[in-house]
C-alpha cells in the first residue's frame, strides 16, 4: 500500500509538474500577447515553483524515511524480499526525484526564458512609450501648424474677399471712367464740331461783313454822287432860270418904257415850280440816303453783338472742352495748353479785324440781313 501511495504521489507529482510546465508555457506566451498578464503570470509561476520545489524535497525525505522505516522494521522479518522490494522502490523514488529535478531545470530554463521575455517586452513597452510620447508631441506640434494653418487660411480668405470686393468696386470704377470717357470723347467730338461750325459762322460774318463794308463804300459813293448830281442839276435849273429871266427882262425893257416886266404864265410856272420841285427831290434823296446809311450802321451794330456773342460761345465751348480734357487725360494739359494759346491769338486777330470792320464799315438794310447763327448746328 505504501508502494501505491508513492507510485500516486509519484504521479501527481509528474502530472502537477505537467501541468506547471503547461501552465509556464501558456504563461510564456500570454507574456509575449500582454506586458500585464505576463508579469502577473511570471510571479503565479515563480510561487509555484518555489511550492513545487518544497513539496518535492519533502516527499524525497518522506520516502528515505519511508524506506529506512521500513528496512528497519523488515530487518528482522524479511530480509531478502522486503529488502529487494525497499531497494526498488528506492530507485524508483531517486528515478522520479531525477525526473523531478529534470522538471525543476526545465522549469528554471522556462523562468530565464520568461524572465528574457519579460525584460524584452519591458524594453519594448519603454520604446512604444517613448515613442508614444515623441508621438504625442507630434501630434500635438502638428495640432498647433494646423491651428496655424487654419488661422493663415482664415486670414488669407478674408483677404481673397475683401480682394474680390476690391476688384468689384474696381470693375466698377473702371467701368464708370469708360462710360464718363464715351461721353466725354462724345462730348468732345459735339464741342469740336460745334467749335467748327462756330468758326465757319464766324468767317462767314466777317465775309458778310466784309460785303456789307463794300456795299456801304458803295452807298455812300452813289450817295456822294447823287448829291452832286441834285446839285448840279439845281445849279444848272437856276442858271437857266435866271437866264431866262434876265433875257424875258431885257426883252420886255427893250419893248416897254414902263417898270414892269411881262412873262408868260407858263415860264412863270416852269421857273418857279421848277426849283421847288428839284429842291424838294434833291431833299427826298438825301433824307433817304441818310436813312439808308442810319439803317446800315444799326446793322452793323447787330452784326458786331452778334460777333461778339460767337467769340464768347467758342470762348465758352474752348473751356468746356479744355475742362473735359483735364479730367479725363491730365497728361495732355501741356500740349492742349499749347494749342490753346496758339489758337488764342488767331482768335484775337479773327476777333479784332471783325471789330475792326465792324467799326469802319455800315451794315446792311435791316430787310435784307440774315440771322447769324451756326447754320451746322441748325441743321443738326
Amino acid at each position: 500500500m505504501l508502494q501505491a501511495t508513492r507510485r500516486t504521489r509519484g504521479k501527481g507529482t509528474r502530472r502537477g509538474g505537467a501541468s506547471r510546465a503547461s501552465d509556464t508555457d501558456g504563461t510564456a506566451f500570454a507574456t509575449a500577447s500582454s506586458s500585464s498578464d505576463v508579469l502577473r503570470r511570471h510571479g503565479e509561476v515563480m510561487a509555484m515553483v518555489r511550492v513545487t520545489t518544497e513539496e518535492t524535497e519533502h516527499a524525497v525525505e518522506n520516502n528515505d524515511e519511508s524506506a529506512l522505516t521500513i528496512t528497519r522494521q523488515t530487518e528482522h522479518d524479511d530480509d531478502g524480499a522486503s529488502r529487494q522490494a525497499a531497494e526498488a522502490e528506492l530507485n524508483s523514488a531517486r528515478t522520479e526525484l531525477a525526473s523531478i529535478r529534470e522538471e525543476e531545470l526545465r522549469f528554471a530554463t522556462s523562468i530565464e526564458r520568461t524572465r528574457k521575455e519579460t525584460a524584452r517586452v519591458a524594453e519594448e513597452l519603454t520604446r512604444l512609450a517613448e515613442q508614444g510620447e515623441k508621438a504625442g508631441a507630434q501630434v500635438r506640434q502638428l495640432s498647433a501648424r494646423l491651428a496655424r494653418a487654419r488661422s493663415r487660411l482664415n486670414a488669407a480668405t478674408a483677404a481673397d474677399e475683401g480682394a474680390d470686393a476690391a476688384l468689384a468696386e474696381l470693375s466698377m470704377a473702371v467701368r464708370r471712367v469708360e462710360e464718363e470717357t464715351e461721353a466725354a470723347e462724345k462730348e468732345k467730338a459735339l464741342t469740336e464740331r460745334e467749335t467748327r461750325c462756330v468758326a465757319e459762322d464766324a468767317e462767314r460774318v466777317a465775309a458778310e461783313v466784309a460785303a456789307a463794308e463794300r456795299r456801304v463804300r458803295r452807298a455812300v459813293r452813289e450817295l456822294e454822287a447823287a448829291r452832286a448830281a441834285a446839285a448840279a442839276e439845281l445849279k444848272a435849273v437856276l442858271d437857266g432860270g435866271a437866264v431866262v429871266a434876265r433875257a424875258a427882262v431885257a426883252e420886255a425893257s427893250e419893248r416897254s418904257s414902263g417898270g414892269n416886266v411881262t412873262v408868260p404864265r407858263v415860264e412863270y410856272e416852269y421857273l418857279t415850280g421848277r426849283g421847288e420841285v428839284v429842291k424838294a427831290a434833291a431833299e427826298k434823296k438825301v433824307a433817304a440816303a441818310e436813312a439808308w446809311v442810319e439803317a446800315l450802321q444799326a446793322g452793323e451794330k447787330e452784326m458786331a453783338m452778334r460777333a461778339d456773342a460767337i467769340e464768347r460761345e467758342i470762348g465758352e465751348h474752348e473751356e468746356a472742352e479744355d475742362a473735359a480734357e483735364r479730367e479725363t487725360q491730365p497728361s495732355r494739359e501741356p500740349a492742349r495748353a499749347g494749342r490753346a494759346s496758339s489758337a488764342t491769338p488767331a482768335r484775337k486777330k479773327s476777333s479784332e479785324r471783325m471789330h475792326r470792320s465792324s467799326s469802319t464799315s455800315v451794315a446792311r438794310k435791316p430787310g435784307s440781313r440774315k440771322a447769324l447763327m451756326p447754320t451746322c448746328l441748325g441743321r443738326n
